[in-house]
């Protein structure tokens, strides 16, 4: 909180993004238990994410949610920080359970929005060590009254049903799970979730949503969504940045729908592409 408050981008410090490391300097029993979590704390920290992994070992997949073609990172608005219903629930005794320390440091969040323009805002809520449920609204992260939450990722621990969109609001919240333990040791397996919410626009029933891109960290970073409009009449328009040549998939939700699309933009040699959806369920979403 208070990096993000005086304008800091804190480091996490390296990582590995292979679990195992052969003739490493620490021995084989020394191993990155977490390399998933490491790199989503990375990114949403705003600061350098720093895979420090052998020559060969890399593992690209993992590496790339966190970046564009070009290598450029995609970041959200402010670092990472405890959520003020965490710390509120921690401070109350009687919905924390006697083990857990730290109160208020899980579940934790950030936001982005393009670079231009003032709608939407995107959330992105890191759930883990908790032994209790915890009730999230939309006024718990800003000013919007419905969000569009889509689960990102999930440990194996903890079942999903992918691609699936739930409606957020003051009466119909999400709930976020107990998972993790909180007194977890140093060389541990630690579950954890990664949620996007997205404001919703204007008429939902009756609008495009864009969500975001796909298997990316930040789903709209600023250096990829240069804007997202919403039309009058259902449509959706998002103006993207890139390296020239790179393949972007674009998350969106038709109407009514509750699991999203997915439409593939490819940058043009300027370093840019757009994103045009109709005003109807059966119009699709084009590039």
């Amino acid at each position: 909180m208070l990096f993000g408050a005086v304008g800091l981008a804190p480091f996490k410090d390296n990582f590995w993004s292979t679990q195992k490391q052969s003739a490493n300097p620490w021995g084989p029993s020394c191993q990155e238990y977490n390399p998933e979590l490491m790199a989503v704390v990375s990114t949403l920290s705003t600061g350098p994410v720093g895979p420090a992994d052998k020559i060969g070992l890399l593992n690209a997949s993992l590496v790339m949610q966190t970046c564009r073609a070009d290598g450029l990172l995609l970041k959200p608005a402010q670092p990472l920080a405890p959520l003020d219903v965490a710390f509120k629930q921690g401070f109350d005794t009687s919905g924390f359970s006697d083990e857990e320390f730290f109160p208020g440091v899980w579940p934790a969040s950030t936001h982005s929005a393009p670079a231009t323009g003032s709608a939407p805002t995107h959330h992105y809520v890191v759930n883990t060590l908790r032994t209790t449920p915890l009730s999230l609204k939309p006024t718990d992260l800003g000013p919007d009254a419905t969000l569009f939450a889509y689960e990102y990722y999930a440990t194996q621990h903890t079942p999903h049903t992918p691609f699936a969109v739930k409606v957020v609001t003051a009466t119909t919240p999400l709930t976020l799970s107990p998972i993790g333990n909180p007194n977890v040791t140093h060389g541990a397996d630690v579950p954890f979730e990664l949620y996007v919410l997205v404001a919703a626009p204007p008429s939902p029933a009756t609008t495009w949503t864009i969500v975001g891109e796909a298997n990316k960290y930040v789903a709209a970073a600023p250096q990829r969504f240069h804007s997202i409009t919403y039309g009058t009449k259902g449509t959706a328009s998002a103006d993207l940045r890139g390296a020239a040549g790179e393949k972007v998939t674009i998350m969106t939700l038709a109407p009514g729908a509750t699991k999203v699309g997915f439409s593939e933009c490819t940058i043009g040699e300027d370093g840019t592409a757009k994103l045009e959806c109709g005003a109807s369920l059966s119009d699709a979403c084009t590039c």
